[in-house]
């Protein structure tokens, strides 16, 4: 695992526990040969099966791994090495919320970086 992927992890958990949400690190046990290449993997967001985040540039063959798995993916820039907030919310917004409504986050709102309030 890279020093980056090991700093987005990090960021990634710092996240789950300020933000309210599930992530699993390391990540899904289906995906072991990718797993140098993944961040984690992020419950309830992105599809029904959850996100699996990497960072840009990643092998193509860790992208098929993750399609043909049936979970969502995320290529991330290294701007996702520190914690902030805003940018994990707008990422998770922007991702969707595909769990429990028990589950969903109270920040939660659905719109888009893109979409006008």
């Amino acid at each position: 695992m890279s020093n980056q992927v090991s700093q987005v992890r990090s960021a990634f958990l710092q996240a789950a526990s300020v933000l309210g949400f599930a992530f699993n690190s390391p990540p899904v046990e289906r995906l072991e040969d990718a797993s140098a290449h993944i961040v984690g993997h992020v419950l309830h967001f992105g599809n029904s099966k959850g996100c699996v985040p990497v960072l840009l540039g990643v092998p193509p063959s860790t992208i098929a791994a993750i399609q043909a798995a049936g979970y969502y993916y995320s290529q991330l820039s290294s701007s996702y090495s520190q914690f902030d907030a805003g940018l994990f919310r707008d990422t998770l917004n922007d991702w969707g919320f595909f769990g429990p409504v028990q589950l969903r986050p109270a920040w939660y709102t659905g719109h888009t970086s893109g979409a006008q309030a």
